[in-house]
């Protein structure tokens, strides 16, 4: 799930480095010391993606069909989103309570595109990497 992780990565950086009280309120966790935050939100990405680009072994998916499976996953993590709502008073990011119910349909679509170009961004340099794979096509045997 390198795609979810780089997807996070960008994200959360972007909104750190623009208001990092969108992603956590002050009043009620701590900020985290940078190496541990790097821990969570930077490292995760570049080591998958390293093994990812190094040492998996050949692997071909459907674009749409990757697609359509970041937007599934999208819309159960937004109604996990309002779920917490409802049973918190508060959303797990302030950015949330923010954001009116289109304006954050608006963020997961941008969120799933991201993570959708994010997969064909790496399947790319994998590609250039590691050559690209050629699909089996079934012949009939009587033929």
């Amino acid at each position: 799930m390198q795609q979810l992780e780089a997807l996070i990565t960008i994200l959360y950086w972007s909104i750190h480095f623009y208001d990092r009280t969108l992603l956590v309120d002050p009043t009620i966790a701590p900020q985290l010391p940078l190496l541990d935050d790097m821990g969570f939100h930077l490292f995760p990405t570049l080591f998958l993606m390293f093994d990812t680009l190094f040492f998996s072994p050949p692997w071909e998916t459907h674009a749409l069909a990757v697609l359509m499976y970041f937007s599934v996953f999208a819309g159960g993590y937004w109604i996990w989103v309002e779920h917490c709502f409802a049973h918190n008073a508060f959303y797990p990011y302030p950015l949330m309570g923010f954001l009116n119910n289109r304006q954050r349909a608006l963020l997961f679509t941008f969120a799933t595109l991201l993570c959708w170009s994010s997969f064909l961004s790496v399947r790319g340099l994998y590609r250039k990497i590691n050559g690209k794979l050629e699909t089996k096509k079934w012949r009939n045997k009587e033929n």
